[in-house]
């Protein structure tokens, strides 16, 4: 048995130990509030063709392309079986991102030299990768995954059989979606890729007409709700926006500072942590075995420096409070590193009696690391709030939300995104169509109609005239009946 069917088994005992130790997750998970809510809710508009850009960002542009939620719209009728719709999305991208690592190592496969950057690939993922990036949904750790593809599948340009043209489309597209780091760092680094191919004339490559035709057909279905949005709005659409906030010139940290937000990312703050020791090691056998590395190891050596000068350059522009998980991503870089050392080495022939051995012992370490260090613990779900919202609102009129402190707008999220599920109408104000999306908010018909309104507020502002109340630790979900105008006199 060659070291490829041993990868392949491998991952094949990961993906399944890792979907069965989390089954009673995806079952059990509660929903969640704030831009999990309005992840739902846009998924719900995708059904509806109505949704051209992604999660909205704290940087008032929205993310670059919906991808996400068109995916999760497309594949929520084949999880239905599971109870709750955060359930059904994180089972859907557990197993995007478990496709997303197969096609990796399908580009891996396609070296013409034979080596063992698949198994350290994959040992790499196990090790480096938090729990987080295969089962969130919320942008900057949706972004680890596909950014690591993408490096792989633009690795393959150095292949003899030619670049996976549709790994790299497929990666690309879930890579520049959800966040706008990935916009940034995926276009980037089709620049020295583009180059490659350009300086490629006198080598052997395979310029797969039909591959390329489907990579094309692929990016262009992806950017077509952005194509839309431009065409119907072109100096108020989102890639406008886009444009103008990252042509702004912006140095609000210093270098120093910069340099620690990146450092203390990649480091994840812990100098003992997993993915500290595999980019200590990956490192030091780089620098040892350095003669032996081919075009393809230093192309993703030269990913992994772009990745970190331009998560610097990031680093040194952003606007108010840096937080970590913005440079999540950067847990790609380790795997990057020993990818390209396991390049260096060649399997070699193993006894039978070794063979037999080896075989079942993977198979179980596989099965088993899910267990141990990707088993998500879902909490027991109280259902208040829904039950609140359920047994106090009808189906035959609209509610319009007030939210009185916006403090408060993941609970508004969050009491929005259930009543919508349950056929109920509720509307925002327009102040808030930025988060909420257009679909949702309120227009004068829908005040005329109301009868009552639902106010989401500090619990100690309790309004007059209150119908129902939800009272938490520190804010209060109010119904409040509207007065009818009185009757015209006959």
């Amino acid at each position: 048995m060659t070291f490829r069917a041993l990868t392949v088994i491998s991952f094949v005992c990961f993906a399944a130990g890792l979907l069965l130790a989390n089954i009673d997750y995806f079952l059990s998970v509660c929903p969640k509030n704030g831009d999990h809510a309005l992840l739902s809710l846009s998924v719900l508009l995708a059904k509806d063709f109505s949704v051209l850009a992604g999660p909205y960002s704290r940087f008032h542009v929205f993310h670059p392309l919906p991808t996400y939620f068109y995916v999760y719209a497309l594949l929520e009728p084949l999880t239905l079986f599971i109870a709750t719709w955060i359930g059904r999305y994180q089972l859907i991208q557990t197993c995007l991102q478990l496709s997303l690592l197969a096609l990796a190592l399908l580009v891996l496969f396609r070296k013409e030299r034979v080596d063992l950057s698949a198994p350290f690939f994959l040992a790499g993922c196990f090790l480096c990768l938090p729990a987080s990036a295969f089962f969130s949904t919320w942008g900057p750790y949706t972004l680890a995954i596909p950014l690591l593809v993408f490096c792989i599948a633009c690795s393959s340009v150095y292949h003899v059989r030619g670049p996976a043209w549709v790994s790299i489309s497929i990666a690309y597209v879930f890579s520049v979606s959800n966040h706008l780091s990935g916009l940034i760092i995926a276009s980037a680094l089709l620049l020295p890729t583009g180059t490659i191919l350009a300086l490629s004339r006198s080598r052997r490559i395979s310029w797969n007409k039909s591959q390329a035709l489907y990579a094309a057909t692929i990016l262009l279905l992806a950017v077509s709700p952005a194509l839309y949005d431009i065409a119907t709005s072109l100096n108020t659409s989102n890639p406008a926006h886009l444009l103008s906030y990252l042509l702004q010139s912006r140095d609000v940290n210093t270098a120093a500072q910069a340099s620690s937000i990146v450092v203390t990312a990649l480091l994840e703050g812990n100098m003992l942590s997993t993915s500290t020791l595999v980019l200590i090691c990956s490192l030091l056998g780089i620098t040892l075995r350095h003669k032996k590395l081919k075009h393809t190891d230093f192309l993703l050596l030269a990913f992994a420096v772009s990745i970190l000068l331009l998560s610097f350059c990031t680093a040194r522009s952003l606007e108010g409070k840096t937080h970590r998980y913005l440079f999540f991503y950067l847990h790609v870089v380790p795997v990057l590193l020993f990818t390209v050392l396991g390049s260096s080495f060649r399997p070699v022939a193993l006894p039978g009696a070794a063979r037999r051995m080896l075989l079942p012992g993977l198979a179980i370490a596989c099965a088993t690391i899910p267990f141990l260090a990707f088993n998500q613990a879902g909490k027991k779900c109280g259902g208040r709030l829904i039950d609140f919202v359920v047994n106090n609102t009808r189906t035959d009129t609209v509610y319009p939300l007030v939210l009185q402190d916006s403090q408060y707008w993941a609970t508004a999220a969050a009491v929005v995104n259930e009543l919508t599920r349950r056929n109920v109408r509720v509307c925002v104000p327009p102040e808030w169509r930025f988060a909420f999306r257009s679909p949702l908010v309120c227009t004068e018909t829908d005040l005329l109609e109301a009868t009552e309104r639902i106010l989401v507020s500090s619990r100690h502002k309790a309004p007059q005239d209150i119908d129902a109340v939800f009272v938490r630790k520190k804010y209060a979900i109010w119904i409040k009946h509207l007065p009818q105008p009185a009757d015209p006199v006959q």
